[in-house]
């Protein structure tokens, strides 16, 4: 079986690349006709084109004929009438703002969406029977996908079927968990996120602050991830400076890191006791997986995916404003901002107290971790999986 595939970057690497042994695997992302349209253009403009516009270019992969069994993509639509493809989405497709906007309001709306000239047109070829199938990340994804083809009823019946949840794979990376005698004298914290405003890590820093103060706790944190601006999540203006001048003066039980390969992290949550991800907004949280993996159960958000992902027997999860889809409410004004951030700040501490009063439950939640991971997100369950799905399975279902 020969998969073609449009690049090589974090999602095509987790979902795409080396799933299926004995498979070839095939770059032909120079093949794409909407690349080359928008090589041209922007010589013509001179990068002068609106990038609305761009992102649509993007959004839309016309791949040229070439050799291979099936093409997979990442949240995007391939609108070429030959060769069978298949698409993967963390959120929706099409993926763009239009549909971010839509699902993250307090009241589901997609009219609006449905009447964009190139979402009618990306629904028709999803409609297709060249598309094999539709994979979602998650039930939460497929749900808010669902809504969407909803306001195409000519294709519902083409579309559904063949749209599913279909979780990343993740290997174990831990042969056995710490032992249950381990007394937790020093309860050691990870946190890791690139986007360190929006994964929460202001809030890790000022829980445990707060939590070793009031209660005398003896905890490390170790936090990876640049600290840096990002005015949206701010609540004033340059409060990325005083975080890391206040992280700076606690170096004593604050490791701060700003960037380190992936093998030396793995590494670091394997130390750990317990991972922390309390993220503002995140559509699916690979770091969920791989922090389980290690037997390290987390905390995350009650939104999106991480419902899913993150069980309350393998982890804990944080009660913040969601709509009925699970997307956080605080885009609206700044009443839902204030309000997503108190109970935010209010639902980690409140954890973070449980687990100092009954540090037992680390060990029972590591040991959940490592069985949903081998049941729920096994690579070869994926990899049979894919193969059916590349073969038409969901088609024949039909």
């Amino acid at each position: 079986m020969i998969v073609k595939y449009l690049g090589v970057n974090y999602a095509s690497v987790r979902l795409i690349l080396n799933k299926i042994e004995g498979a070839t695997y095939k770059y032909v992302g120079k093949n794409n006709l909407f690349w080359w349209i928008s090589i041209v253009l922007l010589v013509i403009f001179r990068k002068k084109m609106p990038n609305k516009f761009l992102h649509l270019l993007q959004l839309y992969k016309g791949i040229l004929p070439t050799k291979g069994d099936v093409l997979h993509t990442f949240n995007t639509v391939n609108v070429s009438r030959r060769g069978k493809w298949v698409v993967s989405f963390e959120k929706g497709v099409p993926n763009n703002e239009d549909f971010a906007i839509a699902s993250e309001r307090e009241t589901i709306d997609f009219t609006k969406v449905a009447k964009l000239h190139y979402v009618k047109r990306m629904m028709k070829h999803l409609a297709k029977d060249n598309c094999l199938g539709l994979l979602a990340l998650s039930e939460n994804a497929r749900r808010k996908q669902a809504e969407l083809v909803k306001q195409f009823p000519q294709y519902q019946d083409k579309i559904l079927p063949k749209l599913i949840a279909f979780h990343p794979a993740q290997p174990l990376l831990v042969d056995s968990i710490q032992s249950s005698n381990d007394k937790y004298n020093t309860l050691r914290f990870i946190f890791i996120g690139r986007d360190f405003f929006r994964k929460g890590g202001r809030e890790v820093v000022k829980a445990l602050f707060k939590l070793r103060k009031e209660k005398n706790v003896n905890c490390k944190l170790t936090l990876i991830g640049k600290i840096a601006a990002r005015p949206q999540y701010e609540t004033y203006k340059d409060e990325y400076v005083d975080l890391l001048n206040f992280v700076e003066n606690n170096r004593d039980w604050i490791e701060y890191h700003e960037e380190l390969k992936n093998d030396v992290v793995l590494e670091k949550i394997k130390a750990s006791h317990v991972s922390l991800l309390p993220t503002w907004m995140d559509t699916y949280g690979y770091s969920v997986l791989e922090s389980q993996a290690c037997g390290v159960p987390i905390v995350t958000t009650d939104l999106n995916a991480f419902r899913e992902i993150n069980p309350d027997d393998a982890g804990w999860r944080i009660p913040v404003p969601v709509n009925e889809l699970g997307s956080p409410l605080h885009y609206v004004d700044k009443a839902h901002f204030d309000d997503f951030h108190k109970k935010l700040e209010v639902g980690l501490y409140e954890i973070l107290c449980d687990i100092l009063a009954h540090p037992e439950q680390i060990h029972q939640k590591a040991e959940r971790c490592i069985e949903r991971i081998k049941t729920e997100h096994s690579p070869e369950a994926y990899a049979k999986r894919l193969e059916e799905i590349y073969n038409g399975c969901l088609l024949k279902a039909n």
